[in-house]
């Protein structure tokens, strides 16, 4: 997403955290495009929409960590996702660890 796209609590908190943002992902939104946070870097935190009334409106929110295009790097021996006639897309990134063997901890220090 582009900064544009957030509100402007959400575009505050971003600016008081990166200098320069241009596209921002999280973690697997990232990796869906082949690219993962570099080792070290430290995510923007902003707020997310959780729950909402009966009128579409937000009414508790959660804190999210998500990168700049400047923190991410490509993820080694990645390939570009296979898109299937449904437009899911699957990815046809080597690994060894099914999604139960992955944690957290694992995905935010690139282990996962």
């Amino acid at each position: 997403m582009f900064i544009s796209e957030y509100s402007a609590i959400n575009t505050k908190q971003i600016r008081s955290q990166c200098k320069n943002p241009t596209d921002l992902d999280g973690v697997r939104g990232w990796e869906r495009k082949g690219l993962q946070p570099r080792k070290g870097e430290v995510g923007i935190v902003v707020w997310n929409p959780v729950r909402f009334n009966d009128k579409d409106e937000a009414i508790g929110f959660s804190k999210v960590v998500i990168f700049d295009r400047s923190q991410v790097e490509p993820i080694p021996g990645w390939t570009k996702p296979h898109v299937t006639a449904n437009h899911s897309v699957k990815s046809t990134k080597p690994t060894s660890k099914t999604c139960k063997d992955i944690s957290w901890n694992d995905i935010l220090s690139g282990k996962g």
